[in-house]
């Protein structure tokens, strides 16, 4: 029966949630900030009802000249990078329980891919600033030319007061696949976030070259983290399901990158190395970068095509895609791979790009943001069985520039259990 012709329907409210509240976790004391090595956060009530997959990661600091670390002058033209925070990281994990979870290395470009593939042209617009999310849309570090630059200049040095003062909420769905997919609360868990501090800001900074080196002085890092406080019928639920030491199946698609420095050749074979059954491949993102890296004049947010001219990848020695991308970047000839880059928000979120697309057109495609994706997804009975080998294959029509870096995305299957041992829970792989 139509909806509009049921007029008996009863209204209902759904209360099975008494109370939904953010608190704010530190890391351990003597923790310096600044100084390459670990940050950690540890979250040791295993009572509560945790949600991870809306928490968020808190940063307050400053950016300031690195010499003297003085503040700088009206009119400078420095800022972070689009997605500048996760520059500043060469490593973030999440263990439960001290059992690793997800661990990202370069962090800043996998949550930039993962970014660019994933945030709207609204996003990118509007609420996207309040994690320093805004795209480039120039090469130059000129606000004349290049307004997401613009933006991140006005937002981090001109208008706070001090100037280049800031504080950031980076969400963890962003990096973490767990926290992207597993929408569940998570309890009799003790939870801990660690990042490794990089050994400088130089890959979280953008500017020209009338402006001095500047550093980033982070002041202050805080996790955080909804707590749920279900009404008390549901809370005895959970509370009976621990006791009965059930065992809970988890599953996400878990996020790694790894980056390699490739020769000046015309051709290149990666060998991303084996997965077992439980991590199968389901996408891998690929993007290149050359001499960028820990150089305030260059962007490290944006990406380099290299004259690439097809790419695949290999399963066991079984092709993705089956037929060549024959991509010509001088010639505008890169549809398909611009196609597979758009295709990948409906066919991993389930979002139609009418309602919600990218904000990366074409001419941005090509100038800044060539990431190239392969879909594995689909996969053949014999790849579901035993270990899968991985290789990237790329082409070039020229010799790869001297000081080119590549950097893999691998979005795989992961398969967990949580098992009750009576009062606290433990994770099985």
């Amino acid at each position: 029966m139509e909806s509009i012709l049921d007029i008996k329907e009863k209204y209902a409210v759904d209360e099975s949630i008494e109370s939904l509240e953010t608190y704010a976790y530190q890391p351990i004391s003597g923790t310096k900030y600044n100084n390459p090595g670990q940050i950690q956060i540890r979250i040791e009530n295993t009572s509560a009802l945790f949600l991870p997959s809306s928490s968020w990661l808190q940063i307050e600091g400053k950016l300031v000249k690195a010499e003297g670390e003085t503040a700088f002058a009206t009119g400078k033209k420095i800022t972070l990078t689009n997605n500048g925070p996760w520059y500043l990281f060469d490593n973030i994990k999440y263990e439960l329980n001290g059992q690793e979870i997800e661990s990202i290395y370069h962090p800043g470009h996998a949550t930039t891919m993962l970014g660019l593939t994933k945030y709207s042209s609204n996003f990118n617009a509007g609420p996207g600033l309040n994690q320093c999310w805004c795209i480039d849309t120039g090469t130059t570090a000129a606000v004349n030319d290049n307004e997401g630059f613009k933006r991140r200049v006005d937002y981090i040095l001109e208008k706070p007061a001090p100037k280049g003062s800031f504080r950031l909420a980076l969400p963890l769905s962003l990096p973490f696949g767990f926290c992207d997919d597993y929408n569940k609360v998570v309890c009799g868990f003790a939870h801990t976030l660690t990042l490794v501090r990089s050994a400088s800001s130089k890959n979280a900074l953008f500017r020209d070259a009338t402006a001095a080196d500047g550093t980033i002085v982070i002041e202050k890092i805080s996790w955080m983290m909804p707590i749920v406080k279900p009404r008390i019928e549901e809370d005895y639920q959970l509370v009976k399901l621990i006791a009965s030491k059930d065992t809970l199946s988890v599953g996400f698609r878990m996020h790694q990158c790894t980056s390699i420095a490739l020769p000046q050749a015309q051709r290149y074979t990666w060998q991303l190395g084996v997965r077992s059954v439980s991590e199968k491949p389901r996408y891998i993102m690929v993007a290149l970068q050359t001499n960028k890296l820990n150089d305030e004049a260059k962007n490290t947010a944006t990406f380099d095509h290299c004259s690439l001219t097809n790419i695949y990848v290999l399963l066991n020695n079984e092709r993705y895609p089956a037929i060549d991308f024959n991509a010509d970047f001088a010639m505008h000839k890169y549809e398909n791979l611009y196609k597979s880059f758009c295709d990948f928000i409906k066919k991993f979120y389930g979002i139609d790009p009418l309602v919600a697309g990218t904000a990366v057109d074409p001419s941005l495609y090509k100038e800044l943001y060539p990431i190239f994706i392969c879909d594995v997804s689909k996969q053949s009975e014999r790849l579901r069985v035993g270990v899968v080998d991985i290789t990237i294959e790329m082409f070039f029509s020229a010799n790869v520039p001297a000081g080119t870096s590549a950097f893999a995305v691998m979005i795989s299957d992961r398969k967990l259990k949580f098992q009750s041992d009576g009062q606290k829970m433990n994770v099985i792989y």
